[in-house]
């Protein structure tokens, strides 16, 4: 969580909106609307470390309203809804854009295609994976 700003278009760089990049986080690539080029989309791996530990600070605050009875059972609600509210503001500037490259997507599918073997029969394919 050491750069947490909003993610930029790795061509024209200009920075996305806090929406877009909150939509684009749920997705595989992204349209810049300045200069119109695609991009792809890669979440930063601390954004599941901060999802465990607010989920496991909504747990514990839960447990404990619970335990100390009825008139605590809505602050440890709240305190569940907060955590959660805080995940979701924070996510979109864990969203980074990087260049697409149409290439690696066709090597990958030329990959694929040399785990494919026939098994015998002539309608039939198996698919071997490493």
């Amino acid at each position: 969580m050491k750069n947490l700003n909003l993610p930029d278009c790795p061509y024209c760089r200009s920075e996305a909106s806090y929406f877009d990049s909150f939509l684009a986080k749920n997705r595989e690539t992204h349209r810049c609307s300045s200069c119109g080029r695609t991009s792809k989309v890669k979440v930063n791996t601390d954004i599941f470390r901060f999802f465990i530990v607010t989920q496991i600070i909504s747990i514990i605050f839960f447990i404990f309203a619970v335990i100390m009875g009825g008139r605590y059972c809505l602050l440890g609600l709240a305190i569940v809804v907060l955590c959660a509210l805080a995940f979701y503001i924070i996510s979109p500037f864990m969203v980074r854009f990087s260049k697409w490259h149409a290439k690696e997507n066709e090597q990958e599918e030329v990959n694929f295609g040399a785990n494919e073997n026939r098994s015998g029969f002539d309608n039939e394919k198996e698919i071997f994976s490493n």
